[in-house]
C-alpha cells in the first residue's frame, strides 16, 4: 500500500482592505471630525479634538507602511490612493475650530507648531521625495505640515485643558471688517490681565456680533496642557470677572 504523507494546511493571507475605500473612510472620519470639532461643544467637541490629534498618524504611518498604495503630494498620473484631503481635513478642522480660541503667548505657541510641523515633514519626507516634481513636492509637504502642526498644537493645548479658569473684562475700543475672499472680523481690545498692550483679534461673526465699542467683553483664561496660556470670550454671567 502507497502511504500519503499529510499536506501542510494551506495558509491563504487575509485580504488588504481597499485603499481606495480606505481613503474615502478616512477622509469622511477626518470630515465628520472636523464638523463636530467647529460646531460641537462638551464631549463631542473633545471626541472630534481626539480624532483629529490622532488622524495623521494614521495617514503617515499608511504612507510610509504601504508607499506602493498610498501617497501623499502625488502626480496626478500616480495610480496611488492620494491622502491628501484627509491629510488637510485634518488641519482644517481645527483651523476652524479654534477661530475664537486665542493664546496669550502666540510665539511660544508658534513654537510648538513648528517642531510638530517639521516632525511631520520628516516623517512624510521618505514616501514624497520619490516623486519626479521635487521641490514642488518639498513645497507641498511644508504646506500641509505648517497647517497640521499649528491645528495639532493649538486643539492639543486648549482642547483637553481642565484647568481652573480665571475671569477678566476688557473693553472695546474698536471694531471693523475686511473683505478679502470672504469676510475677516476685527475687534480691538483694551490691555486686560496678562495682556499689558491694546490687542487687535480676528474673532468669529458671532463674537463680532456681540462686540460692542465702548463696552466690555468677559473672557475666560486658562493655563492650557501645554502650559500656553489660551482665553476665549464667554458670556458674562455670576463669575468673579477681574
Amino acid at each position: 500500500m502507497s502511504s500519503q504523507e499529510p499536506q501542510p494546511a494551506s495558509e491563504t493571507a487575509p485580504p488588504k482592505l481597499d485603499p481606495t475605500t480606505a481613503n474615502i473612510g478616512l477622509s469622511a472620519l477626518a470630515v465628520a471630525a472636523a464638523v463636530g470639532f467647529y460646531f460641537g461643544g462638551g464631549a463631542l467637541r473633545l471626541a472630534s479634538a481626539a480624532v483629529l490629534l490622532l488622524l495623521p498618524g494614521v495617514l503617515i504611518f499608511l504612507v510610509n507602511r504601504e508607499p506602493l498604495l498610498y501617497g501623499l503630494i502625488r502626480p496626478k498620473r500616480d495610480p496611488r490612493t492620494d491622502l491628501d484631503f484627509a491629510f488637510f481635513a485634518c488641519g482644517a478642522g481645527p483651523l476652524l475650530g479654534n477661530l475664537d480660541i486665542h493664546f496669550v503667548e502666540t510665539v511660544k505657541m508658534v513654537e510648538f507648531a513648528v517642531l510638530i510641523g517639521l516632525l511631520c515633514c520628516v516623517l512624510i519626507f521618505g514616501p514624497a521625495r520619490k516623486n519626479p516634481k521635487f521641490w514642488s513636492t518639498i513645497f507641498g509637504m511644508f504646506f500641509l505640515g505648517s497647517f497640521v502642526g499649528w491645528g495639532f498644537a493649538a486643539t492639543l493645548d486648549s482642547a483637553p485643558d481642565r484647568s481652573t479658569p480665571a475671569y477678566y473684562t476688557a473693553m472695546v475700543e474698536g471694531q471693523y471688517e475686511t473683505y478679502h475672499r470672504g469676510a475677516s472680523y476685527h475687534i480691538e481690545l483694551a490691555p486686560w490681565g496678562p495682556e499689558l498692550e491694546p490687542q487687535t483679534l480676528e474673532v468669529s461673526a458671532s463674537v463680532y456680533r456681540r462686540a460692542s465699542i465702548g463696552v466690555p467683553m468677559c473672557i475666560e483664561l486658562r493655563l492650557g496642557l501645554l502650559r500656553v496660556q489660551w482665553y476665549q470670550f464667554v458670556p458674562c454671567e455670576d463669575e468673579t470677572w477681574q
